[in-house]
């Protein structure tokens, strides 16, 4: 059962401190918050009053991931401090001096036509000062303490087996992303073994649903191939240790 399963993992994953990584190379809690709304229906009044609740918990939300992040850096459980580079301008970008310049905003420019249009001006209001005086000083408070405090305390190495219990951490990861309990060496051959250079004449010849055509010739479409992603990631991590 694929849920049990995610169950599972997610215990599992608690045992060697994945709570403490809330954040990797390109996203995290902060910029998943940023597109919450996406997510949620905008239909009637009742859905922009459970949007706004979540804008005005926000700051607390913040503080539980800040307190998580902080105790990782005691335990040395971070991300490598390689992958931050640059991390502070897309905190920057979410902590703006205009709420209607904050993605946040957007249910708020698209509040449909059939509401009161009192209703409408009112969640407005309530949006703009939600977003002003939660959102963007709780941005405002990870900028600080990310540029302050977390990316200083990160770790220098990159492997994953450089974190504590790292050896055993490893060894989960490759059987959470390839499904196979085989070592890294094992799926590395495997992995060697694949051409990933797409037979041309043969995808001409004979389309299916793991190519494309363009103008430049026919090319593999990973997204229908999860098992030559989850090889090309046990060949990345296995380079990186």
């Amino acid at each position: 059962d694929i849920f049990e399963t995610q169950l599972q993992e997610r215990v599992e994953s608690h045992g060697f401190g994945e709570q403490y990584l809330t954040i990797n190379a390109d996203s995290g809690f902060h910029s998943g918050f940023a597109q919450i709304w996406q997510a949620m229906p905008f239909e009637m009044v009742k859905n922009y009053e459970n949007y706004l609740a979540r804008l005005r918990a926000f700051p607390r939300y913040m503080d539980q991931n800040i307190a998580l992040m902080r105790e990782g850096v005691r335990r040395g459980i971070t991300v490598p401090k390689a992958t931050l580079a640059g991390v502070e301008e897309s905190i920057k970008a979410l902590a703006v001096d205009d709420p209607e310049k904050s993605p946040l905003w957007t249910p708020f420019g698209r509040i449909p036509q059939k509401l009161p249009a009192a209703a409408g001006d009112r969640l407005r209001a309530e949006g703009r000062r939600a977003i002003r005086e939660a959102v963007v000083p709780a941005y405002a408070k990870f900028f600080d303490f990310m540029t302050g405090e977390y990316i200083p305390g990160c770790r220098e190495t990159l492997a994953g087996t450089a974190l504590p219990n790292g050896e055993a951490y490893y060894k989960f990861l490759i059987r959470q992303y390839t499904t196979l309990d085989m070592t890294a060496g094992q799926i590395h051959q495997i992995g060697n073994g694949f051409s990933f250079e797409p037979d041309r004449e043969h995808f001409r010849a004979q389309p299916f649903p793991f190519a494309h055509r363009t103008q430049q010739g026919a090319h593999v479409s990973f997204q229908f191939m999860p098992a030559i992603i989850r090889i090309c990631f046990a060949i990345f991590v296995f380079e990186l240790r």
